[in-house]
């Protein structure tokens, strides 16, 4: 939610509703403090409809089924219900927003998923080309483009407190671009910020284990930040706080923010609980201490691809 007033006028007055109730204020006081210092959720976003938007791509008229041709024509009017643009105040003044500023429109995931995330943004370019919205696609991955020359690599969403990443797919998603558009402008101009997220995933998130009497390095999901996720704050603390040992409420957070990153959160393969005969539940999260075959197998896909675009 963007404030209505500067970052340190909203502490001050969150000191004052702290200070008057005892730092227990009632629950109409919470409301009454984020109506008052507060803008709508949602409100660093304006619509926008796609340019390049088809109302009947060349898709449509292959589909020979009446009734799943009305269904297809449905979904690729969604397109038009799920496009957002940052306003330019969030280039303005970024410290009034939690929003991550980017040059060009996205697609939402939609729902209370407001703003636009790494992996899911993989499935949407996806639905984008095949409805021959490459302008568009090529604008999203322009915006990831940018998030890697300002961060290092892709944070998990357009927030600014996502400090972790999600699966690496930046590289195939360009892949799939080239392939519809054989725009290889593109992939010369841009071509070194794929090299720095390949980078970033090879060298923050590799691990390197002996198996056999022989060494290998693999890659993880890997978060070492020891407090809760931003996003889940309340949830994550109660979770965390019933735990006694300093070491492991630590363990918890990393491993929560971990499995966030995997965007598979939550999920019982990142479950270990000290008994292995049970499921396990949230507190036996522990996705740093799982090598997932499928996130290498997607860094392999990503090693063949960059040489591939080298050799072009």
């Amino acid at each position: 939610m963007p404030l209505k007033y500067e970052p340190d006028i909203v502490k001050e007055n969150f000191r004052t509703l702290a200070s008057n109730y005892g730092r227990n204020p009632p629950r109409d006081q919470i409301r009454k403090f984020v109506d008052d210092n507060f803008r709508p959720a949602g409100s660093d976003f304006e619509e926008w409809i796609p340019e390049d938007w088809k109302s009947c791509p060349l898709f449509l008229n292959k589909i020979r089924d009446p009734n799943l041709q009305k269904f297809a024509k449905e979904l690729n009017s969604f397109w038009r219900r799920l496009g957002r643009r940052i306003i330019s105040d969030v280039k303005a003044r970024p410290e009034m927003y939690s929003m991550i500023y980017v040059n060009n429109p996205v697609i939402v995931p939609g729902g209370r998923f407001r703003e636009f995330y790494y992996w899911d943004q993989y499935w949407i370019l996806k639905g984008l080309l095949h409805c021959e919205m490459t302008s568009s696609v090529r604008g999203m991955l322009e915006n990831f483009i940018q998030m890697v020359q300002e961060f290092g690599y892709i944070p998990n969403g357009g927030r600014i407190y996502y400090a972790r990443s999600q699966p690496p797919l930046l590289i195939p998603m360009v892949n799939d671009y080239l392939d519809h558009t054989k725009n290889f402008t593109f992939l010369e101009k841009n071509i070194a910020s794929l090299d720095k997220e390949f980078e970033f995933w090879r060298r923050n998130r590799n691990y390197t284990l002996d198996l056999n009497g022989e060494t290998h390095t693999v890659i993880r999901y890997n978060v070492e930040r020891d407090l809760p996720r931003p996003e889940s704050y309340v949830e994550d603390y109660e979770l965390v706080s019933k735990i006694q040992s300093p070491n492991e409420r630590t363990e918890l957070y990393e491993n929560l923010k971990t499995a966030a990153e995997s965007g598979i959160d939550f999920s019982y393969r990142w479950f270990l609980p000290k008994d292995a005969s049970e499921v396990g539940t949230l507190k036996d999260t522990k996705a740093r201490n799982v090598i997932p075959i499928d996130l290498n197998v997607l860094f392999l896909r990503n090693a063949k691809i960059m040489q591939k675009f080298h050799a072009q």
